[in-house]
């Protein structure tokens, strides 16, 4: 939906101010620099113009093909320099929340240079929610969020996880690419967001109850 800045409709949008996709659940969208937008749904992103309509030029019917069988959250969409598109977020597989990370060409194909055929699937075998990713100036990518784990009680714990380009783990980073964050003998800790500071340096955000 698109609403005018006195806070009515804008009925120049798809006609109606909104345009509403049956048997689909949106939780993320960006603007892009065509001045389209992006949206996350449950099967896929769909893309759609300036005045509310799906984009056909984007993978023929505006949105992409099915990646996974199960419903997925979108955390983050980033619509990289060179027109490409970067999602993450979770999808439950086997009863177990893991994370993905896609990777698309501009024209909503899945960019097969990245990872498994474009797509990236991070599982520890418990409970592992992405919240975010940030962009590197190299190009490396850095995804945070909240693990569940048992130690005596079962806590959630945030993390860092730091991918290269070509979507495998940056060894250089933490341990194997990973790095759990711990600040005290709270039972809930989950971060919400990362930041990449001048000098490479991350600045993350998040809630510790």
């Amino acid at each position: 939906a698109r609403y005018n800045v006195d806070g009515t409709r804008d009925t120049s949008f798809n006609e109606y101010g909104f345009n509403i996709i049956n048997a689909e659940y949106f939780n993320y969208g960006i603007k892009l620099t065509d001045n389209g937008f992006l949206t996350g749904g449950s099967k896929g992103l769909y893309k759609f113009n300036s005045s509310g309509v799906l984009d056909t030029n984007f993978n023929v019917v505006g949105y992409t093909d099915p990646v996974f069988q199960n419903r997925m959250i979108f955390a983050s969409i980033t619509e990289l320099p060179d027109g490409k598109i970067l999602a993450s977020g979770y999808i439950s597989v086997n009863s177990v929340d893991s994370i993905f990370v896609l990777k698309y060409n501009a024209n909503g194909t899945l960019d097969t240079t990245f990872g498994d055929q474009g797509k990236k699937i991070i599982s520890f075998g418990i409970d592992l929610n992405c919240k975010n990713h940030s962009i590197l100036p190299s190009g490396d990518i850095v995804l945070t969020g909240t693990v569940r784990v048992f130690e005596s009680v079962y806590k959630n714990k945030g993390f860092l996880i730091k991918i290269n380009e070509n979507g495998e783990f940056d060894t250089t980073f933490g341990t194997d690419g990973v790095s759990f964050i711990s600040y005290s003998d709270s039972d809930k800790e989950i971060t919400h967001s990362v930041f990449p500071l001048n000098d490479l340096s991350l600045l993350v955000t998040g809630v510790v109850m």
